[in-house]
């Protein structure tokens, strides 16, 4: 098995979540047959957090979604995780929170799909 790692500017979404702009994170213009994504998006005092796996076939797999905080209030770690199939009508959904969108907030998935390892990683918000 193989792990790919797809990551983004911190930057870039953290910027797209102070403008209330939706922000994406993740290698979405690859040639890779699978990828995934990790999507950020402000509805009003929240974040939505989202986990994404392209696929241009048919193909079932497992996931992790992976949530950290930490801040004044105390500390949370969200795991959610999953069977799924995906296929090339279009993206599938793997794993969503709504958080305070003051916090700072660690995400990752991890895909196991078609014999290969995916995982997507992103740092959002400020200093864990």
């Amino acid at each position: 098995m193989t792990r790919k790692h797809f990551m983004a500017a911190a930057g870039i979404l953290a910027a797209g979540l102070a403008t209330g702009c939706s922000a994406i994170a993740g290698d979405t213009s690859s040639d890779d047959p699978v990828r995934c994504e990790i999507v950020a998006e402000n509805r009003g005092n929240m974040v939505q957090l989202s986990g994404l796996m392209h696929a241009d076939t048919e193909m079932d797999g497992s996931y992790r979604f992976i949530v950290k905080s930490a801040g004044a209030g105390g500390n949370t770690n969200i795991s959610q995780g999953s069977r799924f199939h995906a296929g090339p009508s279009g993206p599938t959904t793997l794993g969503m929170v709504m958080l305070s969108a003051g916090g700072a907030y660690d995400v990752t998935l991890d895909v196991e799909a078609g014999g290969e390892r995916f995982s997507c990683e992103e740092r959002l918000g400020g200093r864990i």
